[in-house]
């Protein structure tokens, strides 16, 4: 005959990202070898297959804890090594989707920015902070909470250059150790001084080639310098100079001509 899951239970009836849930497959020919797993879409090699599966009667019970809020498939294998995996349904899973995304592309330090994160029926509230998420000790940089079905910090300023974690709390917020839920990071930047590699740096001469010093934060290959005239600005057409030495990370040289 013909096995297979027929149905699916989850225990809680709404799971929580990061909490521990128990799904129940029912079915025919159902053994512990089989695989359930949470994903997006039904594809194999599964993308995360953590958790416990047993057998209780003819009930395949999968005890796991799903690491990704939103519209999730359960899926189901035959056997170990998945090679093709079926949907047996769908199941939404309360919290963060993934990362967080700042409103500007590359904040800066001392400067406000906003963050937007999505998912399913977000509860709780998220903190910003330079420690470890669960860190009871941690100075939160700025708290946010549910605003239109997101998650969202309002004019986050973070005063030192760095990456910044970002924290979920689903529930019991006002302890800073439930903030133990790691959703993600935002690196802020800081471009400091500037300053030219000369004898006289007063002055440039049209023509003659001279070496500026950029410091800041994270400076590397990548880096681009670009100069426009005093009344553009910096979002104006104008050439990308790129860096002509190794940078430290801190310090990055660019030459003009």
């Amino acid at each position: 005959g013909v096995i297979g899951p027929v149905s699916f239970a989850v225990v809680p009836e709404v799971p929580i990202r990061r909490v521990e849930a128990e799904f129940q497959v029912t079915g025919v020919g159902l053994a512990s070898t089989n695989q359930v797993f949470l994903a997006p879409m039904c594809t194999a090699p599964p993308p995360d297959r953590s958790g416990s599966t047993t057998m209780s009667g003819e009930v395949l019970r999968w005890l796991a804890v799903p690491t990704v809020g939103g519209a999730l498939l359960v899926c189901w294998c035959p056997r170990a090594p998945c090679a093709e995996a079926i949907s047996i349904g769908e199941v939404s899973v309360v919290g963060p989707a993934g990362d967080a995304a700042a409103v500007v592309a590359y904040p800066r330090v001392g400067e406000e920015f906003d963050l937007h994160l999505a998912g399913f029926q977000i509860v709780g509230e998220l903190t910003l902070q330079s420690e470890a998420c669960g860190d009871a000790g941690a100075a939160p940089l700025a708290y946010g909470g549910v605003e239109d079905g997101e998650l969202v910090v309002h004019a986050a300023v973070v005063p030192t250059p760095g990456v910044v974690n970002l924290c979920w709390c689903p529930a019991n917020c006002e302890q800073l150790q439930n903030f133990e839920d790691g959703i993600g990071a935002v690196t802020v930047w800081n471009v400091g001084d500037v300053s030219m590699v000369a004898e006289d740096s007063g002055s440039v001469l049209a023509g003659v080639s001279v070496q500026l010093e950029v410091s800041g934060f994270q400076l590397g290959a990548t880096s681009r310098l670009k100069l426009v005239s005093a009344t553009a600005v910096c979002s104006d057409d104008a050439a990308l100079l790129a860096p002509v030495a190794s940078a430290t990370g801190q310090q990055i040289g660019f030459d003009i001509l």
